[in-house]
């Protein structure tokens, strides 16, 4: 079962939403650097996906939807909450490139 499974109305344009999609991955890979160590963008840049070691996530925008599943089995392993931060991570960016669509967490 993935750590994270978000699907979501964007409420935007589809070009728009790729350029949300975007600063939503440089600020993952800005504040998780250290485990997300390869970035692979689909030709069309509607899809990428995040890998490192033990982390898995993919993205992905289509003309309704913005798509996030993803896991980090490793890290989940080892412990320390790491995992959990990185999930909480993901969607805190998604809400903030995609704030009419992804529900803030109460």
């Amino acid at each position: 079962m993935p750590l994270v499974n978000v699907s979501v109305k964007h409420n935007t344009t589809f070009e728009d939403a790729k350029v949300r999609l975007e600063g939503a991955v440089a600020d993952v890979q800005g504040r998780f650097a250290s485990v997300v160590r390869n970035i692979e963008w689909s030709p069309d840049r509607t899809a990428v996906k995040l890998t490192g070691p033990g982390v898995i996530v993919d993205l992905k925008v289509d003309a309704e939807h913005v798509h996030a599943t993803g896991d980090v089995p490793l890290l989940n392993l080892l412990g320390k909450g790491i995992g959990k931060r990185i999930s909480e991570g993901l969607k805190g960016a998604l809400q903030r490139h995609f704030p009419k669509g992804i529900p803030e967490k109460k």
